[in-house]
């Protein structure tokens, strides 16, 4: 079983993220990837001052960090699990071929229920295949419930720890008060869909497959949201896209 520590040297070769700066009074960053609540990161990015900070007292607010995580996960511990939806589109998909197979049944079999009965016959097939399509919008409404819901939830979730963060941020004031400490966030990193196609037989089409990737903004996906508890000495340093949630 890793340690929390090999942990996160471990999950830090995961994730990338927006350009650094280096500025003479920046200490340490812990910077998150709160994408996924349920995939927790940390990584460890040292400044100019590293050395005001221990390697042992550094590691050690790594740690809290990760308890921070799994302590806000099961706070929302409602979250709407991939399990679950898996588990409704098996069960869904069953009945539907289920309903299938009995419709396919009851028209190519002649069963001794249905003759001389061509109309229960018929009655019955048209009450089977309406329950295919109510199964059919049950599955496309409820996975559209369940997405949503996930998404709400993670949201939800990202609110929990950052504000855990903010309270443990004022302890970590009080423990070292010559430093200042700062959460950074929310920042947003959209990656763009691309669509592979045939080969590119010439420069022209080479363009044109360009333009078509660059793509409407709709095909732009959230594909990280990144925290950051910043250390400096003195005032809080920040880059010109770095929003400053709270700062000690």
């Amino acid at each position: 079983k890793k340690t929390a520590f090999e942990m996160v040297s471990m999950l830090a070769l995961q994730f990338t993220k927006p350009s650094d700066f280096n500025a003479m009074n920046f200490v340490l960053d812990f910077q998150m990837d709160l994408v996924d609540m349920n995939d927790p990161n940390v990584i460890i990015k040292k400044g100019p001052n590293v050395e005001l900070l221990t390697k042992a007292e550094s590691n050690e607010i790594a740690l809290q960090l990760m308890n921070l995580w799994t302590d806000s996960n099961d706070f929302s511990n409602t979250n709407v699990s991939a399990n679950a939806l898996k588990r409704f589109l098996c069960i869904g998909c069953g009945i539907y071929m289920a309903l299938l197979i009995a419709m396919i049944v009851i028209l190519e079999c002649h069963l001794p229920f249905f003759d001389g009965k061509d109309r229960t016959k018929q009655t019955v097939t048209i009450g089977i295949a309406l329950s295919s399509v109510i199964i059919l919008l049950t599955l496309f409404c409820g996975t559209l419930f369940f997405i949503r819901q996930r998404l709400r939830f993670r949201a939800k979730w990202r609110d929990i720890f950052v504000d855990y963060l903010c309270v443990y941020m004022t302890r970590l004031k009080q423990e070292y008060p010559t430093l200042t400490f700062s959460v950074i966030y929310p920042m947003f990193v959209h990656s763009q869909r691309m669509k592979i196609g045939p080969a590119i037989q010439s420069k022209r089409d080479l363009r044109s497959s360009s333009n078509e990737r660059r793509g409407p903004r709709g095909n732009k996906f959230v594909s990280s949201v990144w925290c950051y508890l910043r250390v400096s000495e003195g005032s809080i340093v920040t880059a010109d896209t770095e929003p400053i949630y709270q700062s000690t």
